[in-house]
């Protein structure tokens, strides 16, 4: 009898891509259908055709957009998550180190705010990083046209922040080849890919 091969752990990639299919696309097509989202998208989607950006009709467009919507909040916090491990930014806001506290503050001069807010809030601050600038900024980032709900983000956190006894991150990012980014861009969405890569 020949042996079982033991089937390979997931990548970070396949992790995360699964993330998307499973919770944030679902979670962001829910929030599609609320009316006053639903409308602002259409009103995007016509601005969109007029400018001649897009012949897709309103429902596969809207879900192209959901799709990059998606892949810029995993990417966007991915790439924050980069920086930390990397010590490249002097404070942990997602994951590690006081990340969990600095999130406590966050509710405790907010009190009115959540999860989603505290992620939009960490991405503003780590914009004013000279590399981060265009990535995370609100001019260039899909990840600020369309939030997920709290609970998605907390999903997102609970993902970023799975660790072993030790306190060790399930999922690093400090990786000295720096193509990952590229990569798991590509990799995340196969129609992210085809469109926008």
């Amino acid at each position: 009898m020949p042996p079982t091969r033991r089937k390979a752990p997931p990548s970070r990639t396949q992790i995360l891509a699964g993330f998307i299919d499973k919770t944030l696309l679902p979670d962001l097509r829910a929030r599609a259908k609320e009316p006053v989202v639903a409308e602002t998208l259409r009103a995007r989607w016509d601005f969109e055709r007029a400018q001649k950006r897009t012949a897709a009709a309103l429902p596969e467009w809207t879900d192209q957009t959901l799709t990059q919507v998606a892949v810029a909040w995993v990417l966007s916090s991915v790439f924050v998550r980069v920086l930390e491990d990397r010590a490249m930014v002097p404070q942990r806001r997602l994951a590690g180190g006081d990340a969990t506290e600095s999130e406590r503050l966050f509710y405790e001069l907010f009190p009115a705010l959540g999860p989603r807010d505290y992620l939009l809030a960490v991405f503003a601050e780590v914009s004013h990083v000279p590399v981060a600038h265009d990535l995370l900024g609100p001019s260039g980032n899909p990840a600020w046209r369309m939030a997920p709900s709290h609970e998605a983000i907390r999903a997102l956190f609970d993902l970023l922040r799975d660790a072993d006894a030790q306190g060790t991150l399930a999922l690093r990012f400090d990786d000295p080849d720096t193509r990952f980014l590229g990569d798991l861009y590509q990799d995340l969405s196969a129609d992210v890919r085809e469109r926008y890569a």
